[in-house]
């Protein structure tokens, strides 16, 4: 290789700041090498620009310069695999979950309805200051032999009607 091509000098500089003094001259030596190659494969431009990616991601992976020893948790790899499980499970057995996850669907939307409908039946009328002291007021009126009852009362009195107060 010509001696005037050399890689970029502040990834050196940078790697040898910010990496652990064992390493730096590790990761600098693979570094020169995948640039040489590219150099000889590729445009000199290419080579600096991969030169620069890969040293950049070599400080990117920090976690293989870990000093002692860490105890991680392995909850996350618990629940990755049980979502790998399911979904190996969900890829075989199609049917079975579509009818699942449509029930489910259904269910819950059912929940939701009938919950909203409670609460809207529960809360009427009840915005006022003093809503327990609201009445309604209805007339009963016998007409042809039938019962039949109005919930808006005019200010018309007629004889032989009942009238009816509700809560």
């Amino acid at each position: 290789m010509n001696n005037d091509v050399k890689p970029p000098r502040w990834i050196e500089r940078l790697i040898d700041n910010l990496s652990p003094s064992d390493l730096a001259e590790e990761i600098r030596g693979d570094l020169y090498e995948t640039f040489e190659l590219d150099v000889a494969r590729h445009s000199l431009r290419a080579a600096k620009r991969n030169y620069v990616l890969n040293g950049i991601g070599f400080l990117f992976k920090r976690f293989f310069w870990r000093t002692g020893s860490v105890v991680q948790s392995n909850s996350l790899a618990m629940i990755n695999n049980y979502f790998m499980m399911a979904w190996r499970s969900m890829l075989k057995d199609k049917t079975f979950y579509a009818i699942n996850i449509f029930g489910l669907s259904v269910g819950l939307a059912c929940a939701l309805l009938i919950g909203s409908y409670i609460y809207s039946e529960l809360t009427y009328d009840n915005y006022p200051k003093n809503a327990d002291d609201i009445y309604r007021v209805e007339i009963r009126v016998l007409g042809n032999g039938i019962w039949v009852d109005y919930s808006n009362v005019d200010s018309v009195s007629v004889r032989g009607w009942q009238m009816l107060i509700r809560r």
